[in-house]
């Protein structure tokens, strides 16, 4: 049976840097768990239910880089995640600009 590592299409990496999710209603304050090329585990400061399928805009920084990324996503998944409420979120638009972003820092993480 194939893991859900073995799934994903992108590498990820460890990422613990505050994002700010921000939906149509709300604006979530999240510490990310971890990123991909295609998406992030987040884990928001409070556990307030989110539908699946709901869009966001994600906004973070990474380390080493002085511009704050920008994507847009959507909320794949959301479960309780080792007694921590967590969301699994897939981009679902970013810039080239920012997407070169993303993959210099994880190539440099996985090096």
């Amino acid at each position: 049976m194939e893991s859900e590592a073995e799934r994903r299409a992108a590498p990820r990496v460890a990422y613990t840097g505050i994002t700010i999710a921000k939906t149509e209603v709300k604006e979530f304050v999240c510490v990310a768990g971890n990123l991909s090329e295609s998406g992030m585990l987040l884990y928001p400061w409070h556990a307030l239910n989110t539908e699946v399928g709901t869009p966001m805009q994600l906004i973070f920084t990474l380390p080493m880089v002085e511009e704050r990324v920008e994507v847009d996503a959507v909320l794949l998944r959301h479960d309780l995640n080792t007694s921590r409420f967590a969301w699994g979120v897939q981009f679902s638009s970013i810039s080239p600009e920012h997407q070169q972003i993303l993959n210099d820092y994880i190539r440099s993480t996985l090096n």
